[in-house]
């Protein structure tokens, strides 16, 4: 189902005709540790978002990101950590 917001109605995806893959930007930033290690690289197609961040997660069964489980980074255009 399909929210119209001009219809102010549901629609089935059979009366939906879907959009093509749009041609995006991949955007990296890079969180540093907050005591001074190189932290980690988000990738995303909304940077504009990370403004509002207030925590990054990592999967604790993932050896890459082991050693940052328990740390803080710093959104890169602040000079706070995320905690």
């Amino acid at each position: 189902m399909n929210w119209d917001p001009v219809a102010q109605s549901t629609l089935s995806d059979a009366e939906v005709e879907d959009e093509r893959a749009r041609h995006t930007f991949l955007w990296q930033i890079r969180y540093r540790g907050e005591d001074g290690g190189e932290g980690l690289v988000i990738a995303t197609t909304r940077p504009e978002t990370y403004l509002a961040d207030v925590a990054v997660a990592v999967h604790p069964s993932d050896a890459r990101y082991a050693h940052l489980i328990g740390k803080n980074v710093v959104l890169p255009i602040v000079d706070r950590a995320i905690r």
